[in-house]
């Protein structure tokens, strides 16, 4: 690995190429050798503040420390005990090494104004079992609250539990995106999603590549000719779809009449048309699959047909949905809305949803293997493990429903959670 990854570096540099982690790690090197460029950007942008800290790594650590001579003000906000990335590189000890060596002044933020009562004093219980957490205690804001554990025999019973209670909710007109399904990995969430498809719930899946990344960059160049102007990327995008080359417009005037005789054009014409005059997002939805389906594209009829259903649902459940909030998150990847506007039930890994919050929260597989994750197999990683439950629960504002299965598949035998044990659950 070591050997290809020198080549590969050799290769980029070569080439004048870079890839993402080059970007920073370029940076923070170029601030550090020219201190004047460090200086021209200090000017300029004298008051930095970082949110997330405990998420950063030794080179945006480095950028910060080039930068901080030629800053007026300079702040970050962390939480060690919310540290989740270090797999991804991060380092939680970049909190200290910023007031140590940028002699900062640190300030205790030991309130939490966003989960109730319950919630919160079951989350201190967790993190209080780490000897190496901060030793913070939070206080709660809000009084109340409510934790529940709830067992299931197999993944199959508990899909189908967490379907029926999700649809009463929302019949008891809880709005859906005031729910969220979070998973330590995204497999445990399948039978889940399926679960609230078959009862046509709206969703927003956050599982990552929900819809293949073909069907989602083929959708986004359908949809920018509503915008009147084509990026570079969707122009090419587009003239692969349509099998033409690219002749430059990049206005859809000029890019309709340079493919006027082409096939599709005037499906792509039509749609621009309808979203112009308001046109419900199902009925947008429903001529870009049309587009995709007359130029034979090879994508699954299946696939296509799961994501008309989908944009239906919302539109059953949200009467402010719109193509606007559909375009927002086909942006980020998924089929939902934007979590403060609009959209369904949000399935998430803890991961994707750090600064995020819910009313209510369902913390799915609290079971070895699970979480913690099977690979965790060392008292460093169960430590982590145990700090993305602690960001799990604190997602939560009202109310979180902590599930466990008994068996997976039928056979194999699972055991709850140590962590369940650690907040005084196990008996619930």
């Amino acid at each position: 690995v070591a050997d290809f990854g020198g080549r590969f570096q050799a290769a980029k540099y070569a080439n004048d190429l870079l890839d993402f982690n080059d970007l920073t790690v370029l940076t923070a090197e170029t601030l550090e050798k020219h201190p004047r460029l460090a200086e021209a950007y200090g000017h300029n942008h004298p008051h930095l503040l970082i949110d997330e800290f405990q998420d950063t790594n030794s080179a945006q650590f480095a950028i910060v420390a080039a930068l901080w001579p030629f800053l007026k003000t300079v702040s970050v906000f962390a939480d060690d005990d919310q540290a989740i990335f270090q797999w991804a590189g991060a380092e939680a000890e970049n909190i200290r090494r910023f007031i140590d060596s940028l002699r900062a002044t640190e300030y205790q933020l030991t309130i939490n104004y966003r989960s109730r009562a319950v919630i919160v004093e079951v989350a201190n219980k967790l993190i209080a079992v780490d000897p190496k957490a901060s030793g913070r205690r939070m206080r709660p804001y809000k009084k109340g609250g409510q934790i529940r554990v709830s067992a299931y025999d197999d993944l199959n019973q508990e899909a189908q539990a967490i379907g029926d209670e999700l649809a009463t909710m929302i019949r008891k007109d809880i709005p859906a995106t005031s729910i969220a399904v979070l998973v330590r990995s995204s497999f445990r969430a399948e039978h889940i999603l399926n679960a609230l498809r078959l009862r046509d719930l709206p969703v927003s899946n956050w599982l990552g590549q929900r819809y293949e990344s073909s069907l989602r960059r083929s959708l986004m160049a359908c949809f920018a000719v509503i915008r009147g102007k084509l990026s570079d990327r969707n122009a090419k995008r587009l003239c692969e779809l349509i099998g033409v080359s690219d002749t430059g417009a990049r206005t859809t005037k000029e890019f309709f009449a340079a493919h006027s005789q082409t096939s599709g054009i005037q499906v792509l014409a039509k749609l621009q048309r309808l979203a112009w005059e308001n046109a419900k997002p199902s009925v947008a939805v429903g001529i870009a699959v049309q587009f995709l389906r007359s130029i034979a594209s090879g994508l699954e009829a299946q696939i296509l047909d799961e994501f008309i259903a989908e944009v239906d649902a919302f539109e059953n459940y949200d009467p402010q949905f719109s193509l606007e909030h559909l375009l927002t998150e086909l942006a980020l990847g998924g089929a939902g809305a934007s979590p403060t506007e609009s959209g369904g039930v949000k399935v998430a890994t803890v991961h994707k949803t750090k600064g995020l919050q819910w009313p209510h929260v369902y913390l799915v597989g609290l079971e070895k293997g699970h979480m913690p994750n099977r690979r965790a197999d060392t008292a460093e990683k169960i430590r982590e493990e145990r700090r993305l439950c602690f960001v799990g629960l604190c997602r939560a504002e009202d109310s979180v429903t902590l599930t466990r299965v008994k068996h997976y598949d039928g056979r194999a035998v699972r055991t709850p959670s140590s962590f369940l044990e650690e907040m005084e659950l196990l008996g619930e």
